[in-house]
């Protein structure tokens, strides 16, 4: 502007010392490259939280496998404990669940 004023010889005669621009609006091209980085952005936070939900779910399936085989022993233990018992003699009476399968290892629907 002030090189217009100049060119037409109205450097001294006219001083601009506010100038009030309502809108300013960037180019279509820098407003999808933006969009496109948020997006992307977005798109990495998602899948690093989905990475995140993905191994705390095996943590957890590796925990309560590592339990079933915990109680899976406990199980064989006390069946040979039992069986133990019964060849000393020293076993009279076994107290029988409802839903006993026999000593024999039967997967359970876990």
């Amino acid at each position: 502007m002030t090189l217009t004023f100049q060119g037409e010889n109205l450097g001294n005669a006219i001083t601009v010392s506010h100038v009030q621009i309502p809108a300013v609006a960037p180019a279509d091209g820098i407003l999808e490259s933006a969009n496109a980085l948020v997006r992307a952005e977005n798109e990495l936070k998602n899948k690093e939280v989905e990475v995140q939900t993905a191994k705390k779910e095996a943590e957890r399936i590796a925990a309560l496998n590592a339990n079933a085989k915990a109680i899976d022993c406990m199980n064989a233990q006390a069946n040979f404990m039992i069986a133990e018992g019964v060849k000393a003699g020293k076993v009279h009476a076994i107290v029988v669940p409802v839903d006993f399968k026999g000593i024999v290892h039967v997967p359970s629907a876990r």
